[in-house]
């Protein structure tokens, strides 16, 4: 992988070229954090950049100007970082995707992430139709919606949820 490295400046190639010694490393760091310690220090930090999305008639060479809201950001993290968490992420893979809900779609193999933006727009019709058909029509029957981030590329996450159930299956405090 040749992807940018985060504000280390470690490069994918530096830990695989350091062979079983840098394995180790990063399996002791993945150890520790699975035993409850912190992670080292930096190894969360990362790098923002914030990409702009499309092109303006005022865009030159050495400036681009954009809202937050037309930019897409980017965080770049520290390769050890990205490693440990891809092997953490192949390991619990298998058993996600054979016990996830039905309904989460976004994240889990073999699922397709855009079903949820069918599901949302189902619903929203079939409230808009049973709104129209309602003499008194309450604006709140259609809170759900609100909690949808249309301007994000997904769905916002429960991060407290994610935490109670992660809590419930006894995973590492560390992970």
């Amino acid at each position: 992988k040749h992807s940018a490295p985060g504000p280390d400046g470690i490069p994918y190639a530096c830990w695989y070229a350091a062979g079983h010694k840098g394995a180790k490393i990063l399996r002791d760091i993945l150890t520790h954090m699975c035993n409850g310690d912190p992670p080292p220090i930096g190894f969360n930090d990362m790098l923002g950049i914030f990409l702009p999305k499309g092109a303006a008639d005022d865009d030159t060479k050495s400036c681009v100007k954009r809202s937050a809201e037309n930019t897409r950001p980017l965080g770049l993290k520290n390769t050890d970082n990205k490693t440990v968490a891809a092997v953490v992420n192949r390991a619990l893979t298998p058993t996600i995707a054979a016990n996830a809900h039905s309904a989460q779609n976004g994240f889990v193999t073999g699922r397709n992430g855009l079903n949820n933006l069918a599901t949302i727009e189902t619903q929203a019709g079939i409230k808009d139709l049973i709104a129209g058909s309602l003499p008194k029509f309450d604006i709140n029957d259609l809170a759900i919606l609100s909690l949808y981030d249309f301007f994000a590329a997904f769905p916002s996450v429960a991060h407290k949820f994610i935490l109670i159930v992660l809590r419930a299956y006894k995973l590492p405090k560390g992970l």
